[in-house]
């Protein structure tokens, strides 16, 4: 009997050891299963707000008008929000989660200008540099990029933890495609409407259009505004070019250009327009400068045909005068900046005489030479 009473006993004592250690090792055990679920539940929240904002940016950046709404894609306020309200459907997006705004896409420095926003709902989120909401009402150019906002603060799933709160964003940027020529058989352009016009750059050539100014933000710079304008006015006359300095037209209408500028480090601009509705061709380039830098290239970058080095230096003298041959597709109403690329720092100082010809042989000219 006192051999039963001494093992019931020791049976009691190593059940009662099982029950402590369970009880000092429950609590671990349920941490790192609620932690999984936690952190799996913000990987899942993140991922949807992720691919929201970057469905909705690459719905704005699209080509054309929309079906549902007759807006081109990048003025498609409310179909960019519903792009991105059900691509993440199971977390409940709402329009006050969702921000759009334009810019003019990074420059040579890295660096991009606000254009404005879609719509200005009092939700909408400020970007950096902003003190208020302002609608860009133009569709936006070549180049500029549609920006979509997605803001989402979630809670915890377990209840100890439901007090917590946990804010995600997520901001995707994409290029408009406005405005772009497609080879082939028979050139396809891709127009957009422009609606309103936001007048965003100051007065810098004399340029009277349809906004004050007459000019507008393009890759980060104040052009002509008519230039960019893919649905053609109504009359030539509602733009208007100053005049550069020393001018000269050789029976050579309705091409406008202005004074070279310098650019960046090496490269010095200068721009040249096609305000009719006849395509042109440029066939050749006289360039005299000043001082001792040596001519690397020259690059056309054209709002219709895109960027093309129609002389890479060699063929030619690169030194002053350079007199080179080429064959460029000037389009109807196209505006291109002509880069000209040195081998050292220069400035608009140095470049004295330019002079485009074209392949009907009017030619224009900018300054002069002895």
């Amino acid at each position: 009997m006192g051999m039963l009473i001494r093992h019931l006993k020791k049976a009691n004592k190593q059940n009662a050891q099982g029950l402590a250690e369970f009880a000092l090792v429950l609590p671990l055990f349920l941490l790192l299963v609620f932690g999984v679920i936690e952190i799996g539940w913000l990987v899942y929240n993140y991922s949807a707000v992720f691919t929201a904002s970057r469905d909705a940016a690459r719905y704005g950046s699209g080509a054309g008008t929309s079906t549902t709404s007759g807006t081109v894609y990048a003025l498609d306020c409310a179909g960019i929000r519903n792009r991105a309200k059900k691509t993440a459907v199971s977390i409940g997006l709402t329009d006050a989660n969702i921000s759009i705004y334009y810019d003019s896409g990074p420059n040579s420095s890295g660096n991009s200008v606000s254009l404005g926003h879609c719509d200005c709902p009092a939700s909408e989120k400020l970007v950096s540099g902003e003190t208020s909401c302002t609608v860009y009402g133009q569709a936006p150019l070549l180049g500029y990029r549609v920006n979509v906002i997605v803001n989402k603060t979630i809670n915890l799933v377990f209840p100890v933890l439901k007090n917590t709160t946990i804010p995600i964003s997520s901001t995707s940027h994409r290029t408009v495609i406005s405005g772009v020529v497609i080879s082939g058989n028979q050139a396809v352009v891709v127009t957009t409407v422009v609606t309103t016009i936001v007048d965003v750059c100051p007065n810098l050539d004399g340029v009277q259009a349809s906004i004050p100014s007459g000019d507008i933000l393009y890759g980060g710079q104040c052009v002509p505004y008519c230039a960019y304008n893919n649905t053609i006015p109504a009359s030539s006359s509602s733009c208007v070019y100053s005049t550069p300095t020393l001018p000269s037209n050789q029976n050579c209408s309705n091409i406008g250009y202005g004074s070279p500028v310098y650019y960046s480090g090496n490269t010095i601009n200068i721009y040249i327009q096609n305000s009719s509705a006849s395509d042109r061709a440029v066939s050749n380039i006289e360039i005299w400068w000043s001082g001792t830098p040596t001519l690397n290239n020259i690059v056309f970058e054209s709002q219709k045909s895109g960027t093309s080095t129609v002389w890479g230096g060699t063929g030619f003298a690169n030194t002053s005068p350079t007199n080179v041959a080429i064959s460029f597709p000037f389009l109807n109403w196209d505006y291109t900046w002509v880069r000209f690329n040195y081998n050292q720092n220069a400035s608009s100082a140095n470049v004295t005489f330019v002079k485009f010809t074209f392949a009907d042989g009017c030619y224009v000219v900018w300054g002069s030479h002895s």
